[in-house]
């Protein structure tokens, strides 16, 4: 179905007029449902090149397709989606630039971006220097986008998920806080699913200021706006924190600040740094697996394995 011209490979003037295009032309003989799913799976596509500045398919190279993987990666260890519903994305991607530039130089694989959550942590995360992720937060509060401020803060200094620190209400925690030290988190547990699991966070004590600072600037219950869906929200905070958080020096990713909360905890449990900043474990077996178990139940994983995930192997 092309159009001629050469924008978008002929296939259209706009991105969204291509992409339809390409399905159709991709998709001839094949049932009508195919063509759905695959426009379906592209949408996310369409909009991260859209918060990127591209509005030209013929720009996305092999680094654009990469930093969409990583933003669908950062999804899946979030629990946002399924590391299926990654996997079928990137895959609709590969198809999608495949058949438009007729070869595979942006092919990416999609188990690489977003394979299993329990995969071992092999490096130390970035955001483990906790000034840079406050000049970060208060880089936010600058831009006066004290909800993604919030939502770094809460991430780092709690070991919330994206969604968890997202849905947090604010205002009974702030009063947790300040009367109890701790903060309870059991909405968006377990990616979302029925089953709340409790978790009893104590903050660090740079949490505590800054929460009562920013909690005055934000009118809702909770960090996602009135009459805005939990996904659309998430999107606007990685894109608005994404080129600080790289200007610093740090993952664009949230998860990096969870995972960095992970392995301040284990430091603290065992007086030892985690294997995943050391390169094996340092700490004895049994201080070890104590730090996995408290970690895992902390985290809210109902498995001690997939600390991991956060802190490395066990060897």
């Amino acid at each position: 179905m092309k159009m001629g011209g050469n924008k978008n490979f002929g296939y259209g003037r706009s991105i969204g007029y291509a992409i339809r295009n390409i399905l159709i032309e991709k998709c001839l003989g094949q049932s009508g449902k195919t063509e759905h799913t695959n426009k379906a799976q592209l949408v996310c596509f369409q909009k991260f090149l859209m918060g990127q500045g591209i509005r030209d398919l013929r720009s996305v190279d092999l680094s654009v397709v990469e930093a969409y993987g990583r933003s669908l990666g950062d999804m899946v260890e979030n629990f946002v989606i399924a590391v299926s519903t990654a996997q079928n994305r990137i895959a609709a991607v590969n198809r999608l630039m495949a058949h438009a530039r007729a070869d595979r130089a942006v092919w990416i694989s999609p188990s690489q971006f977003v394979g299993r959550r329990s995969a071992l942590a092999v490096d130390a995360p970035l955001s483990s220097d906790l000034d840079k992720v406050l000049k970060l937060v208060a880089d936010l509060i600058v831009q006066e986008d004290y909800r993604s401020a919030l939502l770094v803060l809460s991430c780092r200094l709690l070991g919330a998920r994206v969604r968890e620190a997202s849905v947090l209400k604010l205002r009974p925690a702030l009063r947790s806080v300040k009367k109890r030290g701790v903060v309870t988190i059991t909405l968006g547990s377990k990616g979302g699913r029925a089953r709340k699991i409790p978790r009893v966070i104590t903050p660090a004590p740079e949490y505590l200021e800054i929460f009562c600072a920013l909690e005055r600037q934000i009118p809702d219950d909770s960090l996602i706006p009135k009459g805005r869906r939990f996904t659309d929200w998430y999107q606007d905070a990685y894109r608005t924190t994404k080129p600080l958080a790289e200007r610093l020096g740090l993952a664009t990713g949230f998860h990096d600040y969870r995972r960095a909360w992970a392995c301040q905890k284990y430091a603290e449990l065992t007086g030892c740094d985690a294997p995943c900043v050391e390169g094996r474990r340092i700490a004895n077996k049994a201080a070890d697996t104590d730090a996995r178990r408290w970690l895992a139940e902390a985290l809210g994983h109902g498995r001690t394995q997939i600390a991991g995930a956060y802190i490395g192997g066990v060897r």
